[in-house]
């Protein structure tokens, strides 16, 4: 990333950030750099403190798309073109070295701290990260709201590494061709600049246009958009056509050098009020990113302002300011992965005290690894005359981190397998004292709250990949269970009625039942008429979906009964939530459904887990005694489930409410492993197994459901 990185040296020693003169140095990105990077790491250390910090990222995005176009321009004016070989042979010696050095380390340490049922997930990812793809991971895995609550893997920061890795593929390959179409078009001279800087400049806006409006849409509907490389093109264009001005903005009279100073001052004014006043709630990067935008732009054309009395350049200029700017890709890189696999070598949540001694540790590692590593590799002769030389390197030495990924993602997974056939096993075997029977049956289970440890990293049942269908109202719907002459069982919800997709698949397959899944990640099955601070539940297809489920799916006559579940605890108790207005929501669908001649049944959320007991199957693997392990108070984890609180309205109209609250947590506790099972898979969705043993206990009230 060579925003992050540190600007190149000259022969003269002196630095070179891009823009204007080549070989000028440029403070004010350096300062850029340092603020920037420094946002990010304290949102991720403190994130209820700074919790807009996230933006230091797009900061980043629009420092490279103004340093690496101010590059491209330079050379096609000098040469007329791009000569692409050269070009990616010096981000590789730049941007490879240190991010392969702190992968190879995150595997040594995932190995070492993590619990094993989070190794499959990091090094998917890690493999990933190497090469420079981890941002379609982690964005397949955001559509998937089933996987949205797996815990956060060392490398998850990699993904704006891999977007701009990405960018810097293509834009000079851009680039080269607006140049040629400008050499077809207008048969300048190669000393005749205006008319390619013409074509330059309108091709790089049109590109920026597009990536905004398609981030505006995309932002607005899918929290994926946060990871994708369209969604954020838009903001190295902004960079990349402040290049264009840049040149004459410093030749501009003194009078105007107050009004740069001033926009150096407002720019990074806009980025710290970002900081504070951002949240994770915002529909990003939509329209709201032009904000941090503006003030990275701001920064930039700037300039030197080091003659204006009450610049801030002398706060750039300051050598801490600078040196942390110098590393700032380094730091980058460590920052993550020691706050991630920290709380695992520890043994606890992270106090005040670990968090500065990370911040040092981070620091201290981006020092080490700049003057050890980056600058060597990147200022290497041998490497610099032999392209060849380096892209072999590179390559080789990725190959490395993703066989070493492989090979423990293998692992895990043979014993994955072993655990799923052990739990089909042990599901005959234990017969009433096997997972929910063991608290749902009533039979006298000894250790009903223990865990074989033979069955921890048996967290997935398969399911057969399902068909799409279309109900006759047009509503669409997933199709895994095919039956002519059985009842229509539709699975509707979020991914908290997802979860028991197994079960019911099973209990499909024994009864003849045609089984039908709709489902719309983030997004409670409700009527349209209240919303969530989570903004994927604000989304337009969100609301649309909870208009089909009124005017679609309910007059559906080929659905004879409607399975439903969600995650409403999380959303109805966020702050500001009008729990009676929440209840009203669920209560208006569900009569929409049961009067048009459909039987409801409506199983009440799981409890819990709690943020801060974190991913269950993680901690029941560190614990120590796997009796009982990871229980919570029930106070804490099990809250008010405002769709139950609708269904029980509607009970003495044929409605069926399952409820196992009760069950799964007594008066004073709520378990998390129950019949030798895991009850969760990750965060609050229960695990394949636990589903399947919930079956004979959905059986009777769906069987019920299908005779009224």
């Amino acid at each position: 990333m060579t925003s992050l990185a540190a600007p190149a040296r000259n022969a003269g020693g002196r630095t070179s950030s891009g823009g204007g003169r080549a070989g000028s140095f440029r403070p004010e990105i350096h300062a850029l750099r340092a603020a920037a990077v420094s946002l990010v790491i304290l949102f991720h250390l403190w994130p209820k403190r700074l919790p807009g910090g996230y933006i230091g990222v797009d900061v980043f995005f629009v420092i490279s798309g103004f340093l690496i176009t101010s590059h491209l321009l330079r050379e096609v004016v000098s040469t007329g073109t791009v000569k692409l070989s050269a070009f990616w042979a010096r981000r590789v010696r730049r941007l490879l070295p240190a991010a392969l050095l702190v992968l190879a380390a995150t595997v040594v340490g995932s190995l070492a701290f993590l619990p094993k049922p989070s190794w499959q997930d990091t090094f998917v990812q890690i493999a990933a990260a190497a090469g420079y793809v981890v941002n379609w991971v982690l964005a397949a895995s955001s559509v998937d709201y089933f996987a949205a609550d797996n815990p956060a893997s060392p490398v998850q920061h990699y993904w704006s590494l891999s977007v701009e890795e990405q960018f810097y593929l293509v834009w000079p390959v851009l680039i080269l061709l607006l140049v040629l179409l400008a050499r077809l078009a207008a048969r300048h001279k190669r000393n005749s600049t205006a008319p390619l800087h013409g074509y330059l400049g309108w091709g790089i806006a049109a590109v920026g246009a597009v990536s905004f409006a398609y981030s505006v849409w995309y932002s607005a509907t899918s929290g994926a958009a946060y990871f994708s490389t369209f969604t954020h093109a838009w903001e190295f264009a902004a960079g990349a056509l402040l290049s264009f001005a840049v040149p004459a903005m410093e030749r501009s009279t003194r009078k105007l050098a107050g009004l740069r100073a001033a926009g150096l001052w407002l720019g990074f004014g806009t980025l710290g009020v970002c900081g504070f006043v951002f949240t994770g709630a915002l529909a990003f990067p939509g329209w709201v990113a032009i904000v941090p935008v503006a003030g990275a732009l701001l920064v930039i054309a700037a300039g030197d302002t080091s003659r204006v009395r009450f610049s801030l350049d002398p706060v750039a200029r300051w050598r801490p300011v600078q040196w942390l700017g110098d590393v700032s890709y380094s730091a980058y890189l460590w920052h993550w992965p020691l706050i991630v696999l920290a709380p695992h070598a520890l043994g606890r949540v992270l106090t005040y005290t670990d968090k500065l001694v990370l911040l040092a540790a981070t620091l201290a590692l981006a020092h080490a690894t700049k003057t050890w590593v980056e600058d060597p590799v990147r200022f290497s002769r041998a490497l610099k005359a032999r392209t060849g030389l380096t892209f072999a390197a590179a390559a080789a030495c990725m190959a490395l981190v993703v066989a070493a990924s492989g090979m423990a993602w293998q692992h895990v997974e043979n014993e994955t397998a072993a655990a799923q056939a052990a739990a089909a096993r042990a599901a005959k075997a234990y017969d009433q004292c096997y997972g929910a029977s063991a608290v749902l049956s009533g039979a006298d289970c000894p250790d009903p709250y223990r865990a074989d440890p033979k069955l921890l990293l048996a967290a997935a049942t398969p399911v057969p990949q399902p068909t799409p269908v279309v109900l006759s109202t047009g509503m669409e719907a997933s199709e895994y269970h095919a039956s002519t002459s059985g009842p229509t069982i539709a699975l509707v919800g979020d991914s908290h009625a997802r979860m028991y997709l197994p079960g019911l698949y099973k209990l499909a397959v024994k009864h003849g039942w045609r089984l039908l899944e709709i489902r719309h990640n983030d997004c409670t099955p409700s009527a349209p008429t209240w919303s969530s601070t989570f903004h994927t539940d604000m989304s337009t297809t969100c609301q649309q979906f909870r208009h089909d489920l009124i005017d679609r799916l309910a007059p559906a006559k080929d659905v004879d009964v409607v399975v439903t579940s969600s995650v409403a605890p999380r959303y109805a108790n966020m702050p500001g939530g009008d729990h009676d207005q929440i209840a009203s929501a669920f209560e208006t669908t569900y009569r929409a459904w049961m009067d048009n001649h459909k039987s409801v049944v409506v199983i009440a959320d799981v409890p819990g887990p709690s943020k801060a007991l974190g991913q269950v199957p993680a901690c029941v693997a560190a614990a120590t005694d796997l009796n009982d392990a990871c229980s919570e108070p029930r106070g804490t984890v099990l809250e008010t489930d405002l769709q139950a609180v609708a269904a029980r309205r509607l009970v003495p109209n044929g409605l069926t409410l399952v409820d196992f609250s009760n069950r799964y947590c007594d008066p004073k506790m709520c378990h998390a492993t129950i019949g030798g099972l895991v009850m969760y898979a990750n965060g609050g969705h229960i695990s394949g197994p636990f589903s399947v043993s919930l079956a004979p206990f959905l059986e009777g009230p769906i069987l019920k459901a299908t005779k009224s």
